[in-house]
């Protein structure tokens, strides 16, 4: 039996068909044609460049802000690299291991390098870079295969949420897991699975102005935007320019500001540039005037306060979800939205007064 989910991302009515090759003798192929309405709010990603790297078996993926570098690592080396948004080599950090499979940025001039087999969380400082003065953390999780042949099925990729000082990590397989840590790398939650797929888990990366955390998938080269408890918002199967899957897919990386998700494959590799298109956050809205209302405080985690600066009554609120579903609503003249049984994201907010009507983006960050 198969279970298929059809989504197309252009509005109006859309149809497909699917082709399963099989050995089955009289069943082969199998074909499905599907139809379904798109919906243009999802959100996609589209493959813009592909760039050869000269890293053996990149593990892991981090995206350095403050100067548009990424930090990936090797598992055949054991070395840390810093690389361009091209895929060009900058730089070889001094730190060397062994098993390393995850790479974020953390606080301030360090890193986290995952380590799988020991199951540790190293902190590096990449600005003094002298390859001797790090921190190692055993991270204790008990959603994991310990056994001898489970050193192999352990720690993957690693990302850190600054805001709240939490990091989240994953458990490859045997079984797959999100794991979340507090600052003092204590474990606060494990959700095993999450994905519900059965497969694996190698990369990991958060997203703060969303309160959004992406997953991949080498086995089913598959991205996943979720809550922070794993909770799949949109999934997207990824694949090379020919349209093969990507062979390994290891890590993953997000510039936010430049709406870029960043991937490689270990046994390709290769960098690939995916643009993020979401058209939530381009919706023309009107400019909501501090002179009018104000709404605050933005980011929120209990309540959206609302305040008019003039004669104008509220009549109506709405809250939207970042596909454009109502998740709040309210016809009487409040003060504040209760926004405490939310998951973190981005929504859009639409206050109706008996003159105007005020739209504003607003950020729940739990």
């Amino acid at each position: 039996s198969f279970t298929i989910t059809f989504t197309p991302t252009v509005s109006g009515n859309r149809s497909a068909s699917l082709s399963i090759v099989s050995n089955d003798p009289d069943e082969n192929p199998y074909i499905f044609n599907l139809s379904g309405y798109g919906d243009a709010t999802l959100t996609s990603l589209n493959l813009l460049n592909t760039y050869p790297l000269t890293v053996h078996e990149p593990s892991g993926l981090a995206f350095n802000a403050a100067t548009n570098e990424l930090f990936t690592v090797s598992d055949n080396t054991g070395f840390v690299y810093k690389i361009s948004t091209t895929g060009t080599t900058l730089q070889t950090l001094n730190y060397a291991g062994s098993d390393l499979e995850g790479v974020s940025m953390y606080t301030t001039n360090k890193i986290l390098i995952a380590v799988e087999g020991s199951r540790e969380l190293i902190e590096y400082d990449y600005v003094v870079d002298n390859g001797a003065s790090f921190t190692s953390h055993v991270m204790n999780y008990t959603n994991t295969d310990l056994s001898t042949g489970g050193d192999n099925s352990r720690i993957e990729g690693v990302t850190y949420d600054d805001a709240n000082n939490e990091i989240y990590f994953l458990n490859e397989k045997n079984p797959g897991a999100l794991i979340k840590a507090d600052g003092s790398f204590n474990v606060i939650n494990e959700y095993p699975d999450p994905l519900a797929h059965g497969g694996d888990y190698s990369g990991s990366a958060y997203v703060k102005e969303t309160g959004e955390l992406w997953l991949a998938s080498d086995q089913t080269s598959t991205i996943y935007k979720c809550n922070t408890n794993g909770t799949i918002i949109q999934t997207f199967p990824v694949t090379q320019s020919g349209g093969a899957p990507i062979d390994k897919l290891e890590g993953i990386a997000i510039d936010y500001n430049n709406q870029i998700l960043y991937a490689v494959s270990d046994a390709g590799q290769n960098l690939f540039v995916f643009e993020i298109n979401n058209p939530t956050l381009n919706i023309q809205t009107n400019t909501l005037s501090e002179n009018n209302i104000k709404v605050y405080p933005n980011p929120a985690q209990n309540n959206i306060n609302i305040k008019l600066n003039n004669s104008e009554q509220i009549t109506h609120i709405y809250l939207y979800n970042s596909l454009g579903k109502l998740v709040k609503s309210t016809n009487v003249e409040t003060p504040n939205l209760d926004v405490s049984e939310l998951n973190s994201g981005i929504y859009f907010l639409e206050i109706q007064t008996n003159y105007n009507i005020y739209s504003k983006t607003i950020i729940v960050r739990k």
